[in-house]
């Protein structure tokens, strides 16, 4: 009786689905190539559960600018960097999905990534893995570093329905780098952990017109620095970092909250949109950098705090 039951109640009708496709890369400058395969799997074993399975190869070209670095060699211009190849990863994603009832959905998906030939300054901790925008960058690249990032994420999410919505997703992990000093450490953006909750209602007005409100709370670890070399840097009178404990240190964590007021008119054929956005309201100071001062022989922080409003409006055909 009871296995009738379940099967009557649930009509149990799995599902296997299966994609796959290669994407292939040409780099004509130095003709480097890679063929990337790429697949996933999905099996519907309840009605409104599904499993899911995916794995990707990637590759990535650097900005031009970075193959394009010039040296002058015993009077002849050079090209260090122009042979440099693609960068690689493995990616390996693993994903559960409930759809709750129709307005209720969750997701969660652990994951792994492999990096590997990423370029990286040869002797040292230095990988592209870490980099941040440098115009001034004039550095000679070798493909000698690699990095791993693991990590689950979970999404759970409330479809708009009687004129409001939600959304909360967070992401625990953690991601480490290999320069070509072949010590593992934290990367950058080894943070921990990010969260963000998102809602939003709408009320509707005469004429069919529709105001929405809408907030967006984000809070997560700090990025990775880092850490000062004291001792020098009061010999230096300006700051010294320690490289050679690449990213141990970590800023504070952060968080930032946005808001969106929207006024929508509804029009016969179109519809005008008006929308005022307040980032970071809260007002959540920047930390940009670190820099010695001259007066109380300390190194300090400089901050930022920046709220900007921005308005705008959009037309809808």
């Amino acid at each position: 009786y009871a296995d009738a039951y379940i099967e009557s109640k649930y009509d149990i009708t799995p599902t296997l689905s299966i994609n796959a496709g290669v994407n292939a890369s040409y780099f004509a400058l130095n003709n480097d190539f890679s063929i990337d395969p790429r697949a996933s799997i999905k099996w519907n074993f309840l009605p409104n559960h599904s499993l899911t399975f995916g794995y990707g190869k990637h590759s990535q070209l650097e900005e031009l600018k970075f193959y394009l670095i010039r040296k002058n060699v015993n009077g002849k211009t050079e090209y260090p960097n122009k042979d440099l190849e693609l960068s690689h990863a493995h990616h390996f994603v693993l994903g559960y999905d409930w759809r709750i009832n129709d307005n209720l959905h969750l997701k969660i998906e652990p994951y792994y990534q492999h990096l590997y030939n990423v370029p990286g300054i040869p002797d040292s901790s230095y990988s592209f893995i870490n980099f941040k925008q440098d115009w001034g960058f004039r550095n000679r690249l070798a493909n000698n570093s690699s990095g791993r990032n693991m990590g689950i994420d979970l999404t759970f999410e409330r479809f708009l329905n009687n004129n409001y919505y939600y959304l909360f997703t967070t992401s625990i992990f953690d991601s480490k780098y290999k320069g070509d000093d072949g010590v593992w450490r934290n990367t950058r953006y080894d943070k921990g952990f990010v969260v963000n909750f998102l809602i939003g209602k709408e009320f509707f007005l005469k004429n069919n017109n529709i105001l929405g409100l809408n907030a967006r709370l984000n809070y997560s670890g700090g990025e990775r620095i880092n850490p000062i070399d004291t001792e020098k840097t009061i010999q230096a009178k300006k700051v010294v970092y320690d490289n050679s404990k690449a990213f141990e240190d970590q800023l504070p964590s952060r968080y930032n909250l946005d808001l969106t007021v929207t006024y929508r008119i509804n029009k016969k054929k179109h519809s005008g949109v008006w929308a005022l956005q307040l980032k970071n309201a809260l007002g959540t100071p920047e930390i940009y950098e670190d820099f010695y001062n001259m007066k109380t022989n300390k190194v300090e922080s400089s901050k930022a705090t920046v709220i900007l409003p921005v308005l705008s409006y959009k037309i809808e055909f």
